[in-house]
């Protein structure tokens, strides 16, 4: 859970749904595709949150220090169609959207985990003879 939470986790998220967004802008033709193939090119793990953090003291906006970073990465062709059309609500919101979900699948299993653990304890001490008390 705590590695979902992270800034490395968080930035990974942001790059994916930017890249996501320049995909569906290249098959609908609305972007050259090198430009989706540029920032493919990329791995999420390229993504380094010192250097971002960095871009952020300069720049006062996350979403721009992030999109600094893949430009530095991508160059500036590569980069040209990144967030176009996109707000930087867009990002954070789908990416909060995203780890909230992600948080929920991992809760969620651990609730399966404890009721499958709960059961088996039940069933191995069904005939086991407790004490019992009684209000009257």
């Amino acid at each position: 859970m705590a590695d979902l939470w992270s800034d490395q986790a968080r930035l990974q998220l942001m790059f994916e749904i930017e890249v996501l967004a320049t995909r569906a802008m290249a098959k609908a033709n609305r972007i050259p595709n090198e430009c989706y193939e540029a920032l493919r090119s990329i791995s999420p793990e390229d993504i380094n949150p010192e250097r971002v953090a960095e871009l952020e003291e300069a720049t006062r906006h996350e979403t721009v220090a992030l999109l600094t970073h893949i430009e530095e990465l991508v160059g500036p062709e590569g980069a040209r169609f990144l967030h176009l059309g996109m707000t930087s609500s867009d990002v954070l919101d789908t990416c909060l959207s995203l780890q909230l979900m992600y948080a929920a699948n991992i809760i969620i299993a651990s609730i399966d985990q404890l009721c499958e653990a709960l059961k088996e304890q039940a069933y191995q001490h069904k005939m086991t003879i407790c004490a019992g008390r009684s209000h009257g």
